[in-house]
């Protein structure tokens, strides 16, 4: 499951509407709110670029994520070939078996899950 990057906000993008409004009414009448105009425009690039700094943070952390999984996933696989070998040199009623976190055969009670097999049905 990946971050959810964070599009532009909707207030960011109707700021950058309406100023694009003034500019256009300012033209026409000559009118001129430079100083808002400007004020505006800081803000406008300052928030696009707070938004594109947290997106590649995201990015970061899903590559992250991924290399945290890829490392989980090869430690299982390390743990079960550990285990096969052990089973495979000293058998599984072994004493490294059971020093290893194995359950012997010899030891699982069969009868016992049976009998809860048969209580759900």
């Amino acid at each position: 499951m990946a971050y959810q990057k964070k599009k532009i906000p909707r207030e960011v993008r109707a700021l950058r509407n309406r100023l694009n409004r003034v500019r256009h009414i300012a033209e026409q009448f000559e009118w001129n709110p430079q100083e808002l105009i400007e004020e505006s425009e800081q803000h406008l690039h300052s928030v696009e670029e707070m938004v594109n700094e947290y997106n590649a943070i995201l990015a970061e952390a899903d590559a992250l994520r991924d290399k945290i999984n890829q490392q989980t996933l090869r430690a299982q696989d390390l743990h079960e070939r550990l285990r096969m070998v052990v089973i495979g040199q000293y058998g599984r009623d072994s004493r490294p078996y059971r020093m290893l976190g194995g359950v012997p055969p010899s030891e699982i009670d069969y009868s016992r899950k049976a009998n809860k097999d048969k209580e759900e049905e």
